[in-house]
């Protein structure tokens, strides 16, 4: 089956950017790839979403520039913890930008309601930045 017909049969985000990884081993022009990008981000509606589209393109399909304008998009909606953790992740993890994920973690902390998502958000500073003292002062 080809990837255009399989594309057709993809009803979610995460069926198509499973169709984008599979097309990764095969064959693929990169005029198509972007093409299939285009169509995922189209398919984005929450932060989450944009996150998730971004860390791929990162990692999967190593375009820095384009995960970072997802990953710009998502912080546009920011609104809820988990969201502002995983593009605070996506910025530390994945494009190496410290300081503007400790200051989407700083965010997150201000907005954290419980000690389940004050715990996420120290965790991202310890783990992702490696930064003891953020995470101390963001459990605080």
């Amino acid at each position: 089956m080809q990837l255009e017909d399989r594309e057709a049969q993809c009803a979610s985000l995460d069926e198509l950017l499973a169709l984008v990884a599979g097309a990764l081993i095969e064959p693929i022009d990169r005029a198509y790839e972007a093409e299939l990008v285009d169509k995922c981000e189209m398919r984005c509606q929450m932060p989450l979403d944009y996150a998730k589209l971004a860390a791929f393109v990162v990692t999967g399909l190593e375009d820095r520039e384009r995960g970072r304008d997802l990953y710009a998009q998502a912080a546009e909606m920011l609104f809820e913890v988990p969201e502002f953790i995983a593009v605070a992740h996506g910025y530390a993890a994945h494009l190496g930008e410290r300081e503007q994920a400790a200051e989407y973690l700083e965010q997150a902390a201000e907005q954290a309601s419980g000690p389940a998502e004050i715990i996420a958000v120290a965790w991202v500073a310890r783990d992702d930045l490696d930064d003891a003292e953020l995470a101390s002062k963001l459990l605080n």
